[in-house]
């Protein structure tokens, strides 16, 4: 035994497996011990000889009553000298047998933070944590299923082998991940406004819950602040601001705002009701006056309508989210009604990349300082604001 490690580590495996003494034959030995204070050497012993003597081995509590038999290992029982061969045979045999004797190890314990989560072995449930539960390694090859799941968190699977139980010490231990990720979002400058899913949550800095019971599922977090371009950030399970609690987001300022102005009649219909004293004629001439002082030329009017349409103005601003991006002005008016008379007038402020399509124009909530200044002239000039 000494001179053979594997042969030891056999027979301490069974040593240990059994957990209980090796009996022999149909009699007790004499002034039996427990298994836990027979040394390895007088095991080994015992076995070896029970082997040559072809024996019946039990073992009391586990439900065995042939263990093995071993007679056909040595058939000549009276020759010491192939005593280290028959030992050998008589662990292999008896750890193969231990795939009933050692049908179950100490129960182990299960924690999971938080607590209250149902745990099922092998798809069959035994409780919630925390509980306890004893494996069965019939073989080397045993490996079980474990599966935690509870309300609002993401199921925790586990593969259990004898080697990985050994290394717990007793206590399976976990904790759960959640669906919900909660996050302070901010931004630089501060006061952003924020949307998540179109949905207003607040102003930056603001906390926010992030759903992941689907881990596919991506978030767009919008943030908009006068002054700045518009920026949309997804956020996934494995975004790195949401691992740290804290996803900050820098605006980019946008350069067209220093030039620009907000005005009334901004992509919406402005009514200016015309001083009686003013003839429609002398009106229609001011109008013109104004609209051309601004606008290089028009595109279309008609005095009878009072419809005029300026050609637009472009600007071109070297730094946008994508480069270079464009902003256009133009100016629409005609009569909104002839008793009392009303004019109305807009202002179509419109942004697009440099290089996009023609077809890529969308509105823009600012227009150029000489766009507001000609609305308020007109105001000024025809009548009542």
């Amino acid at each position: 035994l000494r001179r053979d490690p594997a042969l030891q580590r056999l027979v301490a495996r069974i040593h240990a497996c059994f957990g209980v003494e090796l009996m022999a034959g149909r009699r007790s030995r004499a002034n039996p011990r427990s298994a836990g204070s027979q040394s390895m050497s007088s095991l080994c012993s015992t076995m070896a000889r029970d082997t040559l003597l072809g024996s019946w081995w039990q073992v009391p509590g586990q439900g065995l009553t042939k263990l093995l038999f071993c007679n056909r290992l040595a058939p000549n029982h009276r020759r010491k000298t192939n005593m280290l061969s028959a030992v050998r045979c008589a662990v292999v045999v008896a750890l193969t047998a231990s795939v009933a004797a050692c049908s179950s190890s100490e129960p182990v314990s299960i924690l999971s933070n938080p607590e209250a989560a149902s745990i099922q072995v092998n798809g069959q449930d035994i409780g919630t944590t925390p509980t306890q539960y004893a494996f069965s390694f019939p073989d080397d090859n045993t490996r079980h299923m474990v599966r935690a799941s509870k309300e609002g968190y993401h199921d925790r699977d586990f593969v259990i082998s004898e080697e990985q139980l050994a290394q717990l010490a007793g206590i399976i231990r976990f904790t759960m991940e959640a669906h919900e990720k909660p996050a302070l979002i901010t931004s630089d400058p501060g006061q952003a406004r924020v949307e998540i899913e179109g949905i207003e949550v607040g102003l930056t800095p603001v906390e926010y819950g992030f759903d992941f019971k689907d881990r596919s599922r991506r978030h767009v977090v919008k943030l908009s602040k006068p002054g700045y371009f518009d920026t949309a950030v997804p956020v996934s399970e494995n975004t790195e601001g949401l691992q740290s609690g804290v996803i900050n987001v820098v605006l980019q300022e946008n350069p067209a705002w220093r030039v620009t102005s907000e005005s009334e009649a901004t992509n919406r219909w402005l009514r200016i009701a015309i001083d009686s004293r003013i003839p429609y004629v002398s009106a229609w001439q001011r109008i013109i006056d104004s609209v051309t002082s601004v606008y290089d030329s028009l595109e279309q009017l008609d005095q009878q309508s009072g419809y005029l349409r300026s050609s637009p103005q472009i600007r071109e601003f070297p730094k946008g989210p994508d480069g270079p991006f464009l902003v256009r002005t133009q100016f629409i008016g005609s009569i909104s009604s002839q008793e009392p008379l009303t004019y109305k007038i807009k202002l179509v402020a419109q942004t697009r990349g440099k290089h996009e399509s023609s077809e890529s124009w969308a509105e823009f909530d600012r227009v150029f300082a000489q766009d507001a200044q000609l609305v308020e002239e007109l105001q000024n000039r025809m009548g009542i604001k």
